[in-house]
């Protein structure tokens, strides 16, 4: 359920006990004889702990996977994942120095990871898993999705947003439809909430940190993979560029749509006249990106095009593009 963890970590301790449903000092007797095994099933470096190989795992043990375990994992997961990075208290100048002035979550980042990494697989996964009341696992994933977002999105701050950057992605693939509900909705007014993670548009220093937003324009990119979700991706892209108040880093919106739209780009996850449908529908929603968008796409010796964020989990990527 957890993925992976850091047992030096008291708050990590105490989530994976939970899980179990037992001690941490019971549990870690036979995590230790599961990592003695000759094809270790758990693995250990260093004070983490992590599933030798999550997607196997779950290959494996779905079907043993029960409504007990789903209601352990959700209160964990939601504490975990909704915790605010104290990081934010300090200037982007000042947050690389975070950890040495007591402003780290109390969580682990691999514990983080582990379990936005289990909703994904959940996903993927869980069409099998009774999550009871005639859920599925993968409706349960998506129905803890739209909570996780819908608290991002009441913290007028935006300090959950960028609390959650680092999973963003990995909770795309988890509820495909319920992610880009919560951006939309994040997108949506005068003072759109999403809107805080733009940091870049300051003065660039050696310190500084670099701005959150990178990791929605990921997250949208893996979706863009999808037949399924593609408009919608691109759609909320759109969206975003016209909130976008520039800076300098290179992720932008705008840039995005040119990669997943060009027809130069190799890997763009789209046939041609799925592209040409976008821009239709752009035209009519967003005209000025539709506009600055048609001049971009147009075909050029020197275009540069960054390289489409893949699905990580999801089987969305075309045959011919996916070796």
């Amino acid at each position: 359920m957890a993925g992976r963890w850091n047992q030096d970590r008291d708050a990590d301790r105490a989530a994976i006990a939970e899980l179990a449903g037992v001690d941490y000092d019971t549990l870690r007797e036979t995590l230790a004889e599961l990592n003695r095994a000759s094809d270790p099933f758990i693995t250990q470096i260093g004070p983490a702990w992590m599933l030798a190989s999550a997607q196997d795992a779950w290959i494996q043990l779905r079907r043993a996977v029960r409504e007990d375990d789903l209601g352990r994992l959700e209160p964990v997961a939601r504490r975990v994942l909704l915790e605010r990075d104290p990081a934010l208290d300090l200037s982007p100048d000042d947050r690389w120095r975070a950890a040495t002035v007591g402003k780290s979550p109390a969580h682990s980042g691999d514990l983080r990871r582990g379990l936005a990494v289990t909703l994904a697989l959940l996903g993927v996964y869980g069409e099998v898993i009774d999550a009871g009341h005639g859920a599925s696992g993968a409706q349960w994933a998506d129905r803890v999705v739209r909570v996780l977002l819908r608290e991002a999105n009441a913290d007028a701050t935006g300090d959950m947003w960028n609390s959650l950057a680092g999973m963003l992605p990995p909770l795309a693939e988890a509820a495909p439809d319920a992610f880009l509900d919560g951006v939309r909705d994040a997108t949506a007014g005068s003072s759109p909430v999403i809107a805080t993670m733009f940091t870049d548009s300051g003065p660039r220093t050696a310190t500084r940190e670099f701005s959150r937003h990178h990791q929605v324009l990921w997250a949208l990119e893996r979706l863009a993979w999808s037949p399924d979700h593609f408009g919608r991706a691109t759609g909320v892209l759109a969206r975003l560029a016209e909130i976008d108040p520039d800076g300098y880093m290179r992720n932008r919106p705008f840039n995005s749509l040119v990669s997943i739209l060009s027809l130069q780009s190799p890997e763009a996850p789209a046939p041609g006249g799925a592209r040409l449908e976008v821009i239709e529908r752009l035209r009519e929603r967003s005209p000025d990106i539709a506009w600055r968008l048609m001049i971009a796409l147009l075909p050029s010796p020197r275009a540069l095009h960054d390289p489409v964020q893949k699905p990580e989990f999801r089987d969305w990527r075309p045959k011919e593009a996916s070796s």
